[in-house]
């Protein structure tokens, strides 16, 4: 996705936010509510090498930012930034200025359904999510049945960008 947006001549700089589930790091069960919070990456320009190997410079950057004291971290930020009698405003500043970004991505992972049941889907799409931010392009990832699916949001749509992706994808595969 920041191949694209960057090769396009968008942005020069993509950073890219993504939630990250933290339960296993405060022992609450994946049936319980979602605990998440945002991750921040990015990619340059003199970034952009083979896919995997950018893939495995985002994936260190995530892996970084998923650890405790990063968490514990980002969560004493948040509630800097963000008291808990922010306004509306206060809000809206830390996530326009603080928490920038060119691009959101959620991946949902590999979804299995368990044993077949007589009703069952035959594709997922997801997540979708758009957080009102201009210039925001969201994109929800998940692979069920051995498909990959991305889904897209935008307010400033963005001409061919799942083709764009797709193709990349394509070309490492």
């Amino acid at each position: 996705m920041s191949r694209v947006i960057i090769e396009s001549g968008r942005d020069e700089f993509v950073r890219m936010l993504t939630p990250s589930d933290f339960r296993s790091h405060i022992g609450v069960d994946d049936d319980v509510c979602l605990y998440f919070t945002m991750i921040r990456t990015a990619v340059t320009r003199e970034q952009l090498t083979d896919l995997w190997d950018m893939a495995r410079t985002v994936g260190d950057q995530l892996a970084a930012a998923r650890s405790v004291p990063a968490l514990l971290a980002g969560s004493a930020a948040i509630e800097q930034f963000i008291p808990i009698d922010a306004t509306t405003a206060d809000t809206e500043d830390f996530l326009v200025g603080g928490l920038s970004f060119e691009a959101f991505a959620s991946n949902l992972r590999v979804l299995d359904m368990g044993t077949p049941e007589a009703v069952r889907p035959v594709a997922i799409w997801g997540p979708a999510i758009l957080v009102q931010i201009r210039g925001e392009l969201a994109s929800g990832i998940c692979t069920f049945n051995g498909q990959l699916r991305i889904v897209s949001a935008s307010h400033d749509p963005f001409p061919d960008y799942l083709d764009r992706v797709r193709d990349v994808l394509d070309a490492a595969c």
